[in-house]
């Protein structure tokens, strides 16, 4: 069984799931559901036997399992994730600011310049 992004494959989907369960979930925290390398999502995976789909674009989460109980604390599962996260975020001095797409470039600036800068002067 693979995990990746829902950008390029959701999931290898089995065909006995016995029910499905779909939610919202923040976009900013999909690549932290997902984990490096999709590590939290094979441990969910391995922990409750259900397959997780995430849209990283529109922020939706499928969950299916070969049943509720599974597919609840898969969901459980997802939802301490969003916790710990946004405690990380909350308290913490750190702020997001969203970089139109076409800006990120000069954000970063050539082999890193302006982002080295902005860490030089604010000490992140």
């Amino acid at each position: 069984m693979t995990v990746q992004k829902s950008s390029e494959l959701l999931i290898n989907l089995t065909k006995n799931t016995e029910s499905d369960a779909c939610f919202e979930v923040p976009v900013n925290l999909c690549g932290l559901i997902i984990g490096k390398n999709g590590s939290n999502m094979i441990s969910i995976n391995r922990k409750t036997q259900c397959m997780v789909q995430i849209d990283d674009v529109r922020g939706i989460c499928k969950i299916m399992g070969p049943s509720k109980e599974s597919i609840k604390s898969a969901r459980h599962e997802i939802e301490e994730i969003i916790q710990e996260c946004r405690k990380k975020f909350t308290n913490s001095n750190k702020r997001f600011v969203k970089v139109p797409v076409q800006f990120v470039g000069k954000v970063i600036g050539m082999g890193g310049k302006n982002l080295m800068e902005i860490y030089r002067q604010t000490k992140w």
